[in-house]
C-alpha cells in the first residue's frame, strides 16, 4: 500500500489511573497484519513489514521488519532517552486514515504505548539499504474492541539533504489497523 502516513512530529495500560477499574481488557491473542506499509515517497521509503502482535495478559510484542530505501542515512532516537527507539503502538477508535490524520493534525500521534525492549537492539543510524528483523515488546494492557497500529520512529534525516516528500523528523504507522 502506498498511503502510509509520514507523520512529522495513554494506550490503557496496567497503572494508568482511575480507568483501569472501568477498562475491558484484550484477551490474549496473536494479530496478523494485511500487506506492508511503505512510508513515504515511492523508490524513496521506509519500508514496514508487521509479521504479527501477540498480545499477552499484561503485555505485548511485535515482530517485524524495516528497510530503509530512503537513499539518506536515517537516525533512529527517542529524544532524552539514550539508546532507545520510539517503536510502540497507538490504539484508535475505528481504523480509518481520518482518525490517524486528525491526531497527527493535533501533534497527539505517537502518543501511546512505547517498546521497553527492542531485540536486536536498534539505536543509531540507518544507513541507506540496511534492513533490521526483530522484535519489540512492553508490559501493559491493551483495550478490548479496539483498533491498534504499530508505530516506528523516530526517524531523523542528520543535517543532510531531505529528499523530496520526505519530512527532516518523522514517524511511521502501519496502514492495517487490526482489530483487538
Amino acid at each position: 500500500m502506498r498511503h502510509a502516513l509520514i507523520l512529522a512530529t495513554c494506550v490503557i495500560a496496567a497503572g494508568c489511573g482511575s480507568r483501569e477499574a472501568t477498562a475491558t481488557w484484550a484477551p490474549p491473542e496473536t494479530l496478523t497484519f494485511r500487506g506492508g506499509s511503505d512510508c513515504g515517497p515511492k523508490g524513496h521509503d521506509v519500508q514496514i513489514r508487521v509479521r504479527k502482535l501477540v498480545v499477552g495478559r499484561r503485555s505485548w510484542r511485535v515482530d517485524a521488519t524495516l528497510a530503509n530505501r530512503t537513499g539518506v542515512a536515517l537516525q533512529v532516537v527517542r529524544p532524552h532517552h539514550l539508546h532507545t527507539v520510539e517503536f510502540g503502538l497507538d490504539v484508535f477508535d475505528t481504523n480509518t486514515l481520518a482518525e490517524v490524520e486528525r491526531r497527527a493534525a493535533r501533534k497527539a500521534l505517537h502518543n501511546g504505548a512505547l517498546a521497553e525492549r527492542v531485540v536486536p537492539p536498534l539505536a543509531g543510524v540507518l544507513r541507506p539499504g540496511d534492513r533490521w528483523a526483530g522484535s519489540f515488546s512492553a508490559p501493559g494492557r491493551l483495550p478490548r474492541e479496539k483498533y491498534v497500529r504499530v508505530v516506528f520512529g523516530r526517524f531523523v534525516v542528520p543535517g543532510g539533504k531531505v529528499p523530496a516528500g520526505l519530512a527532516a523528523r518523522f514517524f511511521c504507522t502501519t496502514d492495517d489497523a487490526p482489530r483487538l
